[in-house]
């Protein structure tokens, strides 16, 4: 059997005993009683379960809904039954869980304490069932299993490791050309071989053919690694590694028991609320549009904690009643919004979802009541936040503002009127569109408002002033009073 994104591994025996199940808290970072073990490294924490023992259900106590803890990973299947995880968290509050299945699968996934949401990242990691093994002497592609008699597969840390065990007359024939680890890194996405020697080779993926050995050993056995879009897939077997979906784990929705690749959710809210995060401005390119993806020339990325409102040698910082600005001196640009809050980490609020992707400015409303927060690129596109008391956590409302790109302008004879001629100015959460052409209809291209005016040189709109926080448009007209239209 052959499975997607590990190797398979051996049929298990009708007389095996059935396992105890566990559940694991990740931030218990002690032995579970004689379940557990628990080995904490450098940057991340190892559990590996015991004989007789697995893990199927993994939750986050630190976070809590409606209290219950955030469940991460669930499931009872015999084949997502869980030998070993290892977990890590990052400056940002970003976690990275990896998880080996009794199955040898392995997935790979990422969430926050702050955010009801896991994301499954495993697809975007490497197949390793794409790799085969086969004898120089006739070419045949063979399975792990079937060329080294004897191979042990484990997590350790983040790295997905094959240990190949050779008969000592292997060991003499070949010495220190002999392979004894295939190691695959999911955290860093790399694959590479360890010698007996200790000698550490990297594989370039992208060959087709990947040599182990030099031709000129004689060799009756193990020799090349190669990539095939050729395999065979138990479709009685799931695999996690076809599941692209975010999962927002605050809605609920009922689950095939077939169905493994979904993860399994907790506790119901309202479906309509739609809060995004950086996972959903990746999945569904909701950042800037593609205008703003400018290339980075050198750019400096700078990280903006919004609760640190003084200025710095990237950034300056102004403070004006109820409102801050944090506005990026040239050279510079936003690529991380957080929120310092006590916590152990700050909260991520916005993450660029491309490398040349920044902001340029940042407006804050002050206001407890009420906390807004906008983010400007250097294209005038931008973002709007608003913070749910409810929830705690910063909502995205971009899409109930007019944005530039929505907003069309139209001359006496039909013609449109660029954007790029006008004059565009944001002060704090005010756009101002200052029109030189002689303008006579201003319309929105969702159809939150359309004005036209009478076709004289006293009724030209010279003005448009869009109000992002009260949702308000008011259009001056070159002469005459200002009408004022409310979206809301």
């Amino acid at each position: 059997m052959n499975f997607k994104n590990g190797f398979s591994g051996a049929l298990k025996s009708m007389n095996e005993p059935i396992f105890k199940k566990i559940i694991l808290d990740i931030n218990e970072e002690t032995p579970i009683n004689n379940y557990v073990k628990c080995k904490i490294n450098r940057n991340s924490v190892y559990f590996k379960s015991r004989f007789g023992t697995r893990i199927n259900k993994i939750i986050d106590s630190k976070h809590v809904l409606n209290g219950n803890p955030l469940v991460v990973w669930e499931s009872d299947n015999e084949d997502e039954l869980i030998k070993d995880v290892s977990y890590y968290i990052n400056g940002f509050g970003e976690k990275y869980l990896a998880m080996l299945f009794e199955n040898n699968n392995y997935a790979f996934l990422q969430f926050s304490e702050y955010y009801s949401v896991v994301k499954n990242n495993t697809h975007e990691r490497k197949n390793l069932n794409f790799y085969k093994f086969y004898d120089i002497n006739d070419s045949t592609y063979k399975k792990l299993e079937d060329v080294v008699d004897l191979y042990l597969i484990d997590l350790k840390g983040f790295k997905y490791s094959v240990e190949f065990h050779f008969s000592k007359d292997y060991k003499k024939k070949f010495g220190k050309n002999l392979p004894i680890q295939l190691n695959y890194n999911i955290f860093k996405d790399e694959l590479y071989i360890k010698f007996i020697d200790g000698r550490i080779e990297f594989l370039n993926v992208n060959n087709k053919n990947i040599k182990l050995f030099d031709k000129k050993e004689k060799i009756n056995s193990l020799n090349k690694l190669c990539q095939t879009n050729e395999f065979s897939i138990n479709t009685n077997i799931t695999n996690i590694h076809n599941s692209t979906t975010t999962i927002p784990l605050n809605t609920i929705n009922k689950i095939n028991e077939s169905d493994a690749n979904t993860l399994r959710r907790v506790d119901s809210v309202d479906n309509s609320l739609n809060f995004y995060n950086i996972e959903s401005f990746i999945n569904n390119k909701r950042s800037f549009n593609n205008s703003t993806y400018f290339t980075n020339n050198g750019i400096k990325l700078v990280v903006v904690d919004i609760k640190k409102e003084e200025p710095t040698k990237e950034y300056n910082c102004i403070n004006s009643g109820k409102f801050i600005e944090f506005k990026c001196y040239s050279g510079c640009g936003i690529t991380k919004v957080l929120e310092s809050n006590g916590r152990r980490v700050p909260r991520l609020i916005w993450s660029s979802p491309e490398p040349n992707c920044h902001a340029c400015r940042i407006f804050l409303n002050k206001d407890n009541d009420n906390k807004y927060l906008m983010l400007l690129s250097t294209t005038n596109n931008y973002l709007l936040y608003h913070y749910s008391d409810e929830y705690c956590c910063w909502e995205d409302i971009t899409q109930t503002r007019i944005t530039l790109r929505k907003l069309k302008l139209y001359k006496n004879n039909g013609d449109e009127i660029e954007l790029t001629n006008c004059r565009v100015v944001f002060e704090n959460f005010e756009c101002k569109v200052s029109i030189s052409d002689d303008c006579v209809r201003a319309e929105c291209e969702n159809s939150s408002f359309s004005i036209s005016v009478k076709q004289n040189e006293n009724d030209i709109i010279d003005l448009i002033l869009i109000n992002l926080l009260y949702n308000t448009v008011v259009v001056f007209l070159k002469k005459g009073k200002p009408i004022l239209l409310s979206l809301l």
